[in-house]
Formats: C-alpha cells, sequence, structure tokens
C-alpha cells in the first residue's frame, strides 16, 4: 500500500511517499560468491620510487627549511640544478628557486647572501 504524505520543512513543501511494507517478507540479502578455485587475488603494484629530481627537490627543500642558507646548502644545490637541466653554479638563484616550487609548492625564495633578489 502506498501512502502519500506532504511535509513543509522552512517554507518548502516536499511530497514524500512511503511504502508500506506491512506482512511482506524482508528482501534477500546477496551472499558473497566464493573464489573459483585456482583463483589468485590480483596483486597490488608497488609504488614507484621517485625520480632522482624529485628526490634531489625533497632533500634541498628539507635542508633549506631546516638550516637555511649556509656553506653546506651548495652541495645539494648543485645536484639539483644538474638533474633540473639549469644552469650549474651552486648558487639558489631565480631559477632553481622556481624549479624547487614546482616539487615543493612552498616558495623559498633566492639566497640573500649571494647578491640576487636583493633590492638596494
Amino acid at each position: 500500500m502506498i501512502v502519500p504524505v506532504l511535509i513543509i520543512v522552512a517554507g518548502f513543501s516536499a511530497a514524500y511517499l512511503f511504502l508500506s511494507r506491512q506482512g511482506s517478507a524482508p528482501l534477500p540479502t546477496p551472499s558473497p560468491t566464493p573464489p573459483s578455485p585456482g583463483y589468485a587475488p590480483k596483486q597490488t603494484a608497488a609504488k614507484p620510487k621517485a625520480s632522482p629530481v624529485a628526490q634531489a627537490a625533497f632533500t634541498l627543500y628539507s635542508y633549506l627549511k631546516a638550516h637555511g642558507f649556509d656553506g653546506k646548502s651548495a652541495r645539494l644545490i648543485l645536484p639539483f640544478q644538474k638533474l633540473s637541466n639549469l644552469p650549474v653554479t651552486g648558487i639558489f638563484d631565480n631559477a632553481t628557486s622556481a624549479a624547487l616550487f614546482k616539487y615543493s609548492n612552498d616558495l623559498i625564495g633566492p639566497d640573500p647572501t649571494a647578491g640576487l633578489g636583493v633590492l638596494t
């Protein structure tokens, strides 16, 4: 038996139809089918390792966030510049900053001690 019901909520009306299942049996629930003999579950592929440039970017970004620009940061800047096809200068310039931003989504400005990017 179908029973129409009108409900008014906050000035809006919506008609709902409720089905009355009086005296009827509950709906059957499907049972899971067992796997067939000889079936091997699908193997999940191992996650691919990050590319060398992504690894160098992560290392450089982590170091610069923790220590800032110091004498040791050049040893991390050089391989990142080489892997990113940038001029290998060892100086964290605007191009290196932009390339690192692609991997970190956090802008670290150029090295102010190198005299680059500083307004005079």
